[in-house]
């Protein structure tokens, strides 16, 4: 998991 990623693109990331 990338943390560097924006949040929103984190919780998209989460979703998967």
């Amino acid at each position: 998991m990338k943390l560097m990623v924006p949040p929103n693109r984190f919780h998209l990331i989460a979703n998967e």
